[in-house]
């Protein structure tokens, strides 16, 4: 965020709007969950091997696509 706040455009510089700060919030919202998620299934695995596990482990597959749109939407902001 550091260097999106410093950003230059015709040579002046810009602040960050709240419309980039709410997207980097809601970013990391989107990655605290997908690491969450990830913990569960391995905790889960853990517990009841990987047939026993299979919903939480397609979940968080699911939810590891997400985060790569994540990872686009911040490349973006950079």
């Amino acid at each position: 965020m550091v260097r999106s706040q410093s950003t230059i455009f015709l040579h002046e510089s810009h602040p960050v709007s709240g419309t980039v700060v709410s997207e980097i919030a809601k970013s990391r919202a989107d990655i605290e969950g997908a690491r969450l998620l990830v913990l569960s299934a391995a905790l889960q695995i853990d517990r009841r091997q990987a047939k026993g596990a299979m919903k939480e482990i397609g979940i968080a597959k699911v939810c590891g696509l997400r985060f790569g749109a994540v990872q686009d939407e911040r490349t973006q902001v950079h």
